[in-house]
């Protein structure tokens, strides 16, 4: 009688637990904590009057900023090991939002040399904020998608195909500063990355294989 109770409750475990080791009731409270954060917080930067001479509106908005991507990345890279994920999540939120709000519109293209920091700081904002936000949705995809354990478990996999979505954006930004954001120049961009990651598919193995 034990030994039936002992095994229902390991299965009970088993079903509660997912592949990652995180129990699912632990996810599913993490995924609405997340998303209620940035929610609050585009709704804040949306919404909330800021004035650029109040130092308090800028340290209130970094610290909010901050609280949101340490609360979404901390537990990722605690997770999966991932070192340097909630700094490099933290930076990009930061400066992603003084950008929303304080940061004007650039009304001429890329090769104007007062315009050059602004795309600049708007392409790297973007790349580390979408490589950070990417990293754990690329490793959940590839979970599902790739059939050998090695290469489903395989972090180092999702942080470099975060980071090429990351280079990907930051390449789109140039371009549109060059004026040159065309269906064409896109397409053979996004090729590239595509054909880059296929590369480091063929020719990386995973390091539980080596």
């Amino acid at each position: 009688m034990q030994n039936a109770r002992t095994t229902e409750t390991r299965q009970r475990r088993k079903t509660d637990v997912p592949s990652g080791g995180v129990p699912r009731t632990r996810l599913l409270l993490w995924i609405s904590f997340v998303g209620f954060g940035w929610l609050a917080l585009m709704g804040l930067v949306v919404l909330f009057p800021w004035i650029s001479t109040d130092r308090m509106h800028h340290w209130g908005l970094i610290a909010f900023s901050a609280a949101v991507a340490f609360g979404t990345f901390a537990p990722v890279e605690s997770t999966l090991r991932v070192n340097g994920l909630t700094v490099r999540g933290m930076f990009g939120a930061i400066v992603l939002t003084h950008i929303i709000v304080y940061m004007p519109v650039p009304t001429q293209s890329m090769l104007t040399l007062a315009e050059i920091p602004i795309y600049i700081i708007v392409g790297t904002a973007l790349f580390y904020t979408i490589a950070s936000l990417g990293m754990p949705v690329l490793y959940a995809m590839g979970k599902r998608v790739f059939r050998r354990r090695s290469r489903r478990h395989d972090v180092r996999r999702a942080w470099r195909q975060s980071t090429e979505l990351g280079a990907l954006i930051f390449g789109c930004v140039v371009l549109l500063g060059l004026r040159a954001f065309t269906p064409m120049l896109v397409g053979l961009w996004v090729l590239m990355v595509v054909f880059a990651e296929y590369i480091f598919l063929s020719y990386i193995e995973p390091p539980i294989e080596r």
